[in-house]
C-alpha cells in the first residue's frame, strides 16, 4: 500500500518536474515598441487646426501581439518570442499623433473625442490595409479621409515602404516605425497644401 502510494507520489513529483523543465528552457519574449520617427522641416499651415484621428482600422492579421513575417504574399509566420509590447493598434494610433504632431507644431492633434478649441476642426479616417515585413522591406499600405467641419474631403491612398537595415527584430520595428512617420508627413502634407489653397481662394474672392 505505502509503496503504491510513494510511487505515485514519485509520477506526479516527475510530472511538475517536467514541466517546469519545459518552462525554463523555453526562449524569453522580447518586446518591441513603435517609436515616432519624423525628421526633416515642420510643414507650416495658414491657420492652426485641431486634427481629430476619428477611426483607425487595422487589419485583423495584426490583433496578435506576436511579431509576423511576411515569407510570401500568401504566408505570415508567427514569431512567438518577438512580440510588440502593447497592442499595435494603440501604438499605432499614439505614434501617428505624436508624428503628426511634430509636423504641424501649430495644431492640436487628439485621439477620437473632441476638444473645446477655436481651431478648425478636421476628423481623420484611417484604413491600414497592411503593415508588416517581408523580403527585408517593411510595407504600410493605408486608405485615408480628411473631413472638415464644411463637409469638404480629401480621400487618399498610399504605400509606403523601408528598407530594413539589418535582419534583427528591432531593425524591423524601427523599419515600420519609419512607414508610419512617413504616412504621417502624407496626410499632413494633404491638410497643409489644401488648407493654403482654401486661404488662396478665400483671399481672390
Amino acid at each position: 500500500m505505502h509503496s503504491r502510494f510513494f510511487l505515485r507520489a514519485l509520477v506526479v513529483v516527475a510530472m511538475f518536474s517536467s514541466l517546469g523543465a519545459c518552462r525554463s528552457t523555453s526562449a524569453p519574449s522580447n518586446l518591441y515598441l513603435l517609436t515616432p520617427t519624423t525628421d526633416g522641416k515642420p510643414l507650416t499651415t495658414p491657420h492652426p487646426f485641431h486634427l481629430r484621428i476619428t477611426e483607425l482600422v487595422l487589419p485583423e492579421y495584426l490583433a496578435t501581439q506576436a511579431m509576423l513575417l511576411r515569407t510570401t504574399p500568401q504566408r505570415l509566420e508567427i514569431q512567438e518570442s518577438e512580440r510588440w509590447a502593447a497592442p499595435l493598434h494603440d501604438t499605432f494610433t499614439r505614434v501617428l499623433m505624436q508624428d503628426l504632431s511634430a509636423l504641424l507644431p501649430d495644431s492640436r492633434v487628439t485621439r477620437f473625442s473632441w476638444e473645446d478649441s477655436s481651431e478648425e476642426r478636421v476628423s481623420l479616417f484611417l484604413n491600414v490595409l497592411r503593415f508588416d515585413v517581408g523580403n527585408g522591406t517593411a510595407i504600410l499600405d493605408a486608405q485615408w479621409r480628411l473631413l472638415d467641419g464644411s463637409g469638404a474631403q480629401v480621400l487618399q491612398s498610399s504605400h509606403h515602404e523601408r528598407r530594413v537595415e539589418s535582419e534583427t527584430f528591432e531593425a524591423r520595428a524601427m523599419a515600420l516605425s519609419r512607414t508610419v512617420a512617413d504616412l504621417g508627413r502624407g496626410i499632413a502634407t494633404a491638410l497643409a497644401t489644401g488648407a493654403a489653397q482654401k486661404n488662396e481662394a478665400d483671399s481672390r474672392d
